[in-house]
């Protein structure tokens, strides 16, 4: 015998699910990739993720765990695993699961399982176990489509155009003028860290002074400058033997704890590019052959 509680939320669910086939029904032919040329198979693989999640309602009758909690937890875990199994399937048996920009089918094909299967996990749960807990397990059912916004916003992530860095190259014919007063003002002490020439086996560590309203090319240009006037016997190189400029990439020196490493645009100021005070800026050298 049903409660009163049980028999509403069945009465709820069972509406939910015909009132979401008939949106489908609706919708599908607008839907890019549509179910409609792959219904019978469509069909076959609903019935038997659906069979999947009333065969786990039975195990609540096995008495793996002592209490309740335990088990709404390996439910959960158990539906996000069929969630991940879900996608995998779905990509390989499911013809509009192949194209990658699929989302609102996979939506509604992952939710109408939901769905369905949440209604049968529970009916099975309390054919077995009477107590009264069905309705509070049956929300575990929800995992099952967290894995599908995990893998759409991986396949976003990865369509996100990589960002485009232009090399800086010391303008060899085209020598800077000396830079505007204006600029030489609110000074930061950082680091320039690289190989004095391309040969070097290691990276020396210099000292710089960076007003943060000069660009970060213009003020390396400056440095090499300055260098090498007053180091003539050890001067930084910057173009190869035939007087060809390297290319210069630079990028924050990274930290134990950074994950992404931070690359500075030349073209931008030190305070754009967000350098601060007693930071280390690596200047990698590229060397075209």
């Amino acid at each position: 015998m049903l409660s009163p509680e049980l028999n509403r939320l069945l009465l709820y669910l069972g509406i939910s699910l015909v009132s979401f086939s008939a949106i489908i029904g609706i919708f599908a032919k607008k839907i890019r990739n549509s179910f409609k040329p792959f219904s019978k198979r469509a069909i076959w693989y609903l019935l038997i993720s659906v069979a999947v999640f009333a065969l786990t309602g039975l195990f609540i009758a096995a008495g793996f765990f002592s209490n309740y909690n335990r088990y709404f937890i390996f439910f959960q875990i158990l539906f996000l695993l069929y969630g991940g199994l879900h996608i995998y399937m779905m990509q390989r048996k499911m013809d509009w699961g192949k194209d990658k920009q699929s989302f609102w089918p996979d939506l509604i094909f992952t939710v109408l399982i939901a769905l369905a299967g949440a209604i049968c996990f529970m009916l099975t749960y309390r054919w077995v176990n009477r107590e009264g807990l069905e309705i509070p397990m049956m929300w575990s059912t929800i995992f099952f489509i967290i894995p599908l916004f995990v893998w759409h916003t991986f396949l976003t992530a990865l369509a996100i155009p990589p960002k485009v860095l232009n090399q800086w190259y010391y303008p060899v014919h085209d020598p800077m003028e000396d830079p505007e007063e204006s600029k030489l003002k609110n000074m930061l002490l950082i680091s320039f860290e690289f190989q004095k020439n391309g040969q070097d086996s290691f990276f020396t560590n210099f000292r710089a002074k960076a007003p943060v309203d000069m660009e970060l090319g213009e003020l390396f240009y400056y440095f090499i400058n300055d260098y090498n006037e007053r180091h003539p016997q050890g001067q930084i190189l910057y173009s190869s033997g035939v007087g060809k400029p390297h290319g210069w990439m630079f990028y924050k020196k990274p930290k134990w704890y950074t994950i992404l490493t931070t690359y500075m645009d030349a073209d931008k100021t030190i305070f754009l590019n967000r350098i601060r005070e007693n930071d280390v800026i690596v200047c990698s050298r590229i060397i075209e052959n």
